[in-house]
């Protein structure tokens, strides 16, 4: 299967120094980023990447 062939999700992943705290895929671009700038809120590392599933 080619990428062309495959949805577009979004991963976020929220780290607490080098301990994963959090890690969610998202559908929606919206969610990943509500949720993405609560955890930095809240003190955490984030990083957000687009997958293919």
């Amino acid at each position: 299967m080619s990428t062309q062939d495959k949805e577009t999700a979004f991963k976020v992943t929220a780290k607490q120094g080098r301990k994963v705290v959090a890690e969610y895929i998202f559908a929606n671009m919206l969610d990943a980023i509500t949720f993405e700038v609560g955890m930095k809120k809240e003190g955490y590392n984030t990083k957000m990447e687009a997958i293919y599933v």
